[in-house]
């Protein structure tokens, strides 16, 4: 498990820190490229964050948390909708994965108003053709994408392996070790392959109980 070690600066040092720098959200929970989320943002800094984001038209990234400990890992996500305003300054918001990253550096401001700046790098799993076009053969039996019958190949090529992570049941602590592979290529794969076997294993276990279920 890799921890980021948080650091605190000073209200007026937290908005110069280079620009590659990008407020951070950490949230218990793992967004992959292409997912929508749906938040509900009330504290004060988040909503800074958000009217920011708004602004500016810029991002932001959520830093995945596990066991209550900030990961050196995050999804870059972009601002989709404002669904609702409150009075209050609440809001209901509407974001999109944009890309893994890794956090480099984790800042956490001293004012309870100021939200933590990150500096981070986008990282990409490189798969093999080999290892594409085998998660491809897997993909097809998957009963879940039926609606991409057609060019699964190249769907995946277009939109990457996450969106074969996105149809999986993959639970919190999953999610994490795959996104912790992503720069190791054959583990990456490896993890992504397991998945996908054992969700058809159980898919065609339920189908066959489902059949004779309908006999009897």
């Amino acid at each position: 498990m890799t921890i980021i070690i948080k650091k605190e600066v000073k209200k007026n040092e937290m908005r110069n820190i280079g620009t590659k720098s990008i407020g951070l959200f950490p949230l218990n929970l793992v967004v992959l490229p292409g997912e929508v989320l749906r938040l509900h943002i009330f504290e004060r800094k988040y909503k800074k964050l958000i009217n920011e984001c708004f602004a500016n038209n810029s991002d932001f990234v959520i830093p995945f948390m596990q066991s209550n400990q900030i990961m050196a890992f995050g999804t870059r996500v972009k601002l989709i909708d404002i669904e609702r305003f409150y009075a209050d300054g609440k809001m209901d918001i509407k974001v999109e994965g944009v890309s893994i990253v890794r956090l480099d550096e984790f800042i956490e401001g001293v004012n309870e108003s100021d939200y933590a700046l990150g500096s981070v790098r986008e990282i990409h799993p490189q798969l093999t053709r080999k290892q594409t076009k085998y998660l491809t053969n897997l993909f097809n039996k998957f009963s879940p994408v039926d609606q991409v019958r057609n060019n699964r190949h190249e769907y995946i090529i277009e939109t990457g392996p996450y969106s074969i992570a996105s149809a999986l049941p993959l639970n919190l602590n999953e999610r994490i070790a795959l996104i912790q592979a992503i720069e190791d290529r054959n583990k990456f794969f490896s993890i992504l392959k397991d998945a996908l076997k054992l969700q058809i294993l159980v898919d065609r276990q339920a189908d066959s109980l489902e059949y004779k279920f309908y006999l009897n």
